[in-house]
């Protein structure tokens, strides 16, 4: 070996490091810890520090443009780098939503809300004729809402779903943690909510026992989950026997609407009816479609004219908590996001107040 390359004599050479590449790592709360596919990098100029996406898996792109970056940093300052190679508005939409896709799986996420949003942000970008991230500008968003014609409900749930794609811990995962959210600031629609109008004590609980006596099998299961425990039909057909507990039904984050998971006590009536069908494995194992058009007809021969036959015994389940409980106990059992949506939909339910004992 040379004895001048400096090896043997034991003199190295220093060099400055410019810059760290790494791809981040994000923790769960069941300890797993998943690490994004794309590189970002690391480095300070003049006392400020700063972490940024390269938008890549591939290393050697992610070097070079970390090089660029770098540079242009050094070079322009931290204000001539606003608009650099690394900019994440030339990425095309369909590429986000693959991204988004693997993240999101891995995060965790309903299969259900991933593909909400999925449609949701195609939807807007094919209206807009949006082709890339960059197209997606606030104006451009405000104007298609002002233009469209959805109903307001409607429309404040488009931009809800397709506004996931770009949340904060989404874009971490992804590994563009500089990627803005179009949706963030937007004006969207008011909502005049009109309060459930409940119907009398006596006939929801004749409505139980009706539906616990003629109901059969899985629609009975159905029935009983959605009146006796309030659960939203998404709840129901992803709940297993293992969540159904003697005095309680537990709902797990995965599988809740919101990720807001909840304990929810049930009565004699309840646990009687759940009791002998106790098993293994889903409690709807059969077809969840069939399941549902049988418990909606059914519910339709009693006299529930509501759009959403099912849905509406989680109201009647709504006002019975509200009565006995108050509105706050109400909301938790609900699994409603804040107190507000709970009092807006049973607003009126208490009619006679109590008088304050001193």
């Amino acid at each position: 070996m040379n004895p001048n390359s400096g090896i043997e004599s034991g003199n190295t050479v220093s060099r400055k490091k410019r810059f760290d590449l790494f791809r981040p790592v994000s923790a769960k709360p069941d300890g797993r810890r998943i690490q994004s596919a794309n590189w970002c990098v690391r480095f300070q100029h003049k006392g400020k520090r700063t972490c940024r996406s390269l938008g890549t898996a591939d290393y050697r792109l992610a070097t070079q443009r970390a090089k660029q970056l770098v540079s242009s940093v050094r070079q322009h300052g931290w204000a001539g780098a606003v608009a650099l190679p690394t900019s994440q508005g030339s990425l095309a939409i369909a590429s986000l939503l693959e991204q988004y896709h693997r993240s999101a799986l891995s995060r965790g996420h309903r299969p259900t809300s991933i593909a909400h949003a999925e449609k949701d942000l195609r939807r807007v970008a094919r209206e807009l004729g949006a082709r890339r991230v960059g197209d997606l500008t606030p104006a451009a968003l405000q104007y298609w809402i002002r233009e469209s014609r959805l109903k307001p409900i409607t429309l404040r749930s488009i931009l809800k779903n397709a506004g996931a794609v770009f949340a904060r811990r989404s874009v971490q995962a992804m590994g563009m943690g500089e990627l803005q959210n179009p949706f963030a600031g937007l004006v969207r629609p008011k909502v005049d909510r009109e309060p459930f109008h409940a119907p009398p004590r006596s006939w929801i609980m004749q409505l139980m026992r009706q539906g616990v006596k003629e109901l059969s099998s899985e629609p009975r299961l159905a029935f009983v989950l959605a009146l006796g425990a309030g659960l939203r039909w998404g709840e129901i057909i992803s709940l297993t026997w293992e969540d159904v507990q003697r005095e309680s039904v537990r709902v797990a984050a995965s599988k809740a609407k919101g990720r807001r998971a909840r304990v929810i006590p049930i009565g004699c009536m309840v646990s009687e009816a759940l009791g002998p069908a106790q098993s293994q494995g889903a409690v709807i194992s059969s077809n969840a479609k069939e399941v549902h058009r049988a418990l909606s007809a059914w519910l339709k021969a009693q006299g529930v004219t509501d759009a959403k036959p099912v849905h509406y015994l989680r109201k009647c389940y709504g006002s019975l908590a509200v009565g006995d409980h108050g509105i706050f106990v109400a909301s938790k059992l609900l699994g409603h996001s804040n107190i507000t949506l709970t009092a807006s939909t049973y607003a009126g339910q208490v009619d006679e107040l109590p008088a304050v004992k001193f």
